[in-house]
């Protein structure tokens, strides 16, 4: 129970974190305008992989 609560925390951490240090990347390096439509994109990616795979929270949107 324990392992199931820590891996879904993590793993949901991991994430964000990912998303976060892609975003600054690409915005040093692609720009502001750029970096906004790449990030838009990734999470439009994760909310339909979401609700058509059924990977993630039901009660919660990324």
């Amino acid at each position: 129970m324990l392992e199931a609560i820590l891996s879904k925390y993590l793993l949901n951490a991991i994430l964000i974190a990912l998303v976060s240090i892609s975003y600054g990347f690409l915005k040093n390096k692609l720009g502001e305008d750029r970096a906004s439509a790449i990030k838009e994109a990734i999470l439009s990616a994760m909310l339909w992989a979401e609700e058509e795979l059924g990977i993630g929270n039901v009660n919660q949107n990324w």
